[in-house]
């Protein structure tokens, strides 16, 4: 899934202080969607990547609790050598394939590149991302 910027809770804290600045309907239709992987932007300052471990539904509910629909999160950390080296921040989602089973986690990536503050400069790595995709 991709969108121009970020859910409710996720990735959306600005350089001010403001928490939560994403969207709640986008929230709600991402945890509907449950994607294996959600990238956006537009807030610089939130730039990184998390895993969203999703709260089990109850049987027959497509109702997800909009306030916080995460059993847990866990922020990807960058090797910073290795970034430097490959020029990008490298998920590898193969290897650890148990972390990435649809519809019970996602991999939410905030790739805004640019800075936060005037002058906006692309000093953010940008993230590559390898998955295993089932053949269709």
């Amino acid at each position: 899934m991709m969108t121009h910027g970020p859910p409710l809770h996720v990735l959306d804290t600005t350089i001010h202080g403001n928490k939560d600045v994403g969207c709640p309907h986008l929230l709600r239709a991402v945890s509907r969607a449950r994607p294996r992987i959600h990238a956006f932007g537009h807030i610089h300052e939130g730039w990184g990547a998390q895993i969203g471990e999703w709260k089990q539904r109850s049987s027959g509910s497509s109702a997800v609790d909009a306030e916080w629909p995460f059993d847990g999160s866990e922020m990807v950390i960058e090797d910073q050598n290795k970034t430097l080296q490959d020029r990008a921040v490298h998920l590898d989602l193969t290897e650890d394939c148990d972390k990435q089973v649809f519809g019970h986690s996602t991999l939410f990536v905030n790739a805004a590149i640019m800075t936060a503050s005037s002058p906006y400069r692309p000093e953010n790595a940008p993230f590559l991302v390898d998955v295993e995709l089932a053949v269709g």
